[in-house]
């Protein structure tokens, strides 16, 4: 199975994919979380900590149409990477919804987010961790370089967001402003997340 988990920046998504994992680990099943990152190791010399805070001041000079490309391009090689037959469950963090909705606040058509679609393995659910604009601000105390680009846009990026996730199929909307105790029990109810037989 694969797994898409998105939403907003500071919606949860790294605390409920942790929950995902561990509880995996407590039905003895095997989950992969993997994100558009894990595909950087560009320069094997330099962490990959290090490697993404450096891009990340590339991204904020980057036009619209060039940052989506270079973004699009390490998706598709972080997708690559995964043995998905070797995993009961696989995780992708954050997933083309959230890269398509900030990139087409700053500028690149949705249209060439959706052109690419057919190079993944198209995910079995898609989870949305639907949060107030409210609720991400009391949360995300400190925004990369590349999210502040539109931090202050928050309203219509959310928007976008939903735009995108509406032309979906299999899309779990899950109350992401609750704790993050009751989002993962959501989640765990909504998704039938490995059940006993």
């Amino acid at each position: 199975m694969k797994w898409v988990i998105t939403g907003l920046d500071g919606s949860g998504k790294d605390t409920q994919i942790e929950n995902i994992v561990n509880y995996g680990k407590l039905k003895n099943k095997k989950v992969l979380a993997y994100s558009i990152w894990d595909s950087l190791k560009l320069f094997v010399s330099i962490p990959q900590i290090e490697m993404k805070n450096t891009l990340d001041i590339f991204l904020t000079k980057m036009s619209p149409a060039a940052r989506s490309l270079f973004l699009q391009s390490v998706l598709l090689q972080s997708e690559k990477q995964v043995d998905f037959d070797a995993y009961d469950l696989v995780i992708f963090n954050a997933g083309l919804p959230k890269y398509a909705a900030s990139e087409h606040l700053l500028g690149s058509p949705l249209s060439l987010w959706f052109s690419i679609e057919t190079h993944f393995k198209y995910p079995d659910k898609v989870i949305y961790l639907k949060c107030s604009t409210d609720t991400i601000k009391t949360r995300k105390l400190e925004q990369s370089s590349y999210e502040k680009l539109f931090w202050d846009k928050l309203d219509p990026y959310k928007k976008n967001l939903e735009h995108y996730l509406s032309q979906l199929e299999n899309v779990i909307q899950v109350d992401g402003d609750l704790d993050a105790t009751k989002v993962f029990e959501q989640i765990r109810v909504k998704t039938q997340l490995f059940p006993d037989a």
